[in-house]
């Protein structure tokens, strides 16, 4: 047999075989880690022995207090007024370069390999095949910048544009014999297989944790398939074991069976222990996780092109997965003199309050806040069926998968001071910052909320359809009245919110507390922004006006 063209075919039902695995039990894995936070945020802490506060609104109060409440239209807002905020884009435009210097690094190794196991080198092609191998570019970009199909549409045709723009040039300038769409074939089918896969793995449900597991069932086939594939390649080996096995009182079924069990049993450990690896990079922030994701997709893309490569030559398609370390050497240098431009000396914190019940639009809402905000400062928030599986992170899934959830929920009040006081403030190597959650139970989420008010630099309160139903929202904002200083929250509404019942409870709140509140000695305005689904643009003005209140901080 020749173990040559044997070898892609091995290698490619690997990559394929790993996704097939991946989709069914990431979505199983989340369904059951949702399922548990539920579960847990409904027990009462036994352990948990300090009151929580309660804000008792004063009943027929003779002093008015009642606050201004403007309704104020996030469109009518300027977006860039803050420079903080221009910052912050600037920054997440600074991090799309180095990601696409990053991949231009790998795809000058693979197309390297790739021309010289054709032996076919000259610099018209070198050009050719690194745009070719630059496509790892484009969902890297969907990773980075783009929330919802609309912007990954766009991104699409400004990179789509690019490509068929330099690789037109190139053909021009090369003068090739072939016709220009024949040129373009390459660069499709090349990279047809991990987009899919990558489109398959970026499916809503699953995102948040599909590229990880990915990277573990590759381990998991590897094992299983490659053993399958060696035995196969070499009949004398093939023979050897089956008579050992038969002669053992074994069918031919069993033996295939045990060919396949052994390796699993033996990959499954080490793909176990890469994960580990994974998770203690993790936690001493070597690794965050965008770059994660990003890394996975680095690696299916270089592994379907060393496939491709070793149909020409074994030793080229080996040396081509150099692509991935070159990829990761470019973006540590590139990321430690981005470091050194902070957007601020000290991380302002955001603490995050919304309505558990907006599931989809409060993901939505979050996932582009987080998008420019991580370059600012860290977020705190109190976990929720809504967000609980978007936050999810890799130290917290292999804790859930193994047994060990329970310890990630704040009990006691020490504990809880504890890890408020341990919140992950310092940056990563990137330069970004991460979203810190808190696990509450039923009986301490408002001892957890009053601390963490006193920590937060800034608060970003969603109540896009608030109403009476949602009496921790009501006990959120009294909380907020009573210990916060509201020039430094933003409040955000839709059409949705029932706007008398949240006058009415300012009112209430307003009233429930002394004549010494800061709020009622500095005449605070309630500032309600009122927002329209699906507007980035109206997202861009939420983020300035956080940026905003970051001045009495500067």
């Amino acid at each position: 047999m020749n173990t040559t063209s044997a070898l892609p075919g091995a290698l490619l039902s690997i990559v394929i075989l790993a996704a097939i695995l991946t989709i069914p039990i990431s979505f199983l894995l989340l369904s059951r880690y949702r399922k548990a936070l539920i579960k847990g945020m409904g027990y009462v802490s036994r352990q948990f022995k300090t009151p929580a506060p309660e804000i008792l609104p004063v009943q027929d109060n003779p002093r008015e207090r009642g606050p201004e409440i403007k309704l104020i239209e996030a469109g009518s807002l300027v977006d860039d007024s803050s420079p903080v905020f221009f910052k912050l884009k600037e920054t997440l435009g600074y991090h799309w370069f180095v990601y696409g210097f990053m991949c231009l690094a790998a795809s000058l190794v693979s197309s390297y390999c790739y021309l010289e196991a054709m032996d076919a080198f000259s610099m018209w092609r070198l050009a050719y095949m690194c745009l070719t191998y630059f496509i790892p570019f484009l969902p890297i970009s969907f990773l980075l910048m783009a929330n919802g199909w609309k912007q990954i549409l766009i991104l699409s045709a400004l990179l789509g544009f690019f490509i068929v723009g330099i690789s037109y040039i190139i053909w021009a300038e090369a003068g090739s014999t072939l016709s220009y769409w024949e040129t373009l074939k390459p660069i499709v089918y090349q990279s047809s297989i991990p987009m899919a896969i990558f489109f398959l793995l970026r499916l809503w449900w699953i995102r948040p944790v599909s590229l990880f597991l990915y990277s573990f069932f590759i381990f998991c086939c590897s094992g299983p398939l490659l053993f399958l594939f060696y035995v196969s390649s070499h009949p004398d080996v093939m023979e050897q074991l089956a008579y050992f096995f038969i002669d053992a009182g074994m069918g031919a079924h069993g033996v295939l069976a045990l060919w396949v069990l052994i390796p699993l049993l033996i990959s499954i450990p080490v793909g176990w222990l890469f994960l580990k690896v994974i998770r203690r990079w993790y936690l001493r922030k070597f690794i965050n996780d965008l770059q994660l994701n990003a890394d996975a997709v680095m690696i299916l893309f270089t592994i379907c092109y060393a496939l491709i490569i070793s149909f020409s030559g074994t030793g080229y398609a080996l040396l081509s997965l150099l692509a991935f370390p070159a990829y990761k050497l470019t973006g540590y240098l590139l990321f430690y003199f981005l470091r050194r431009r902070k957007i601020r000396s000290n991380s302002p914190r955001l603490l995050l309050l919304r309505v558990f019940a907006l599931a989809g639009d409060s993901r939505n809402f979050f996932a582009r806040i987080l998008k420019h905000w991580r370059y600012a400062g860290s977020v705190q928030l109190i976990s929720g069926p809504d967000l609980a599986v978007d936050t999810i992170e890799p130290h917290e899934l292999m804790a859930f998968v193994a047994g060990e959830l329970k310890a990630s929920f704040c009990e006691d009040a020490p504990s809880i001071e504890k890890k408020i006081q341990h919140c992950d403030q310092a940056m990563d190597l990137d330069s970004t910052h991460r979203v810190n959650e808190f696990f509450c139970r039923d009986n301490n989420w408002k001892f957890v909320l009053k601390q963490l008010l006193t920590v937060s630099d800034v608060v970003l309160m969603d109540l896009r359809r608030f109403s009476r139903n949602h009496a921790g929202c009501r006990f959120e904002i009294e909380a907020l009245v009573q210990h916060v200083d509201l020039d430094q929250v933003v409040f955000v509404v839709d059409e949705r919110t029932d706007l008398e019942f949240t006058r009415e409870v300012f009112h209430q709140a307003f009233a429930g507390v002394d004549a010494a509140n800061q709020n009622i000695q500095a005449g605070r305005v309630v500032r309600l922004y009122q927002i329209r689904n699906q507007r980035d643009g109206d997202v861009f003005r939420i983020l300035n006006q956080l940026c905003l209140r970051l001045k009495s901080h500067e």
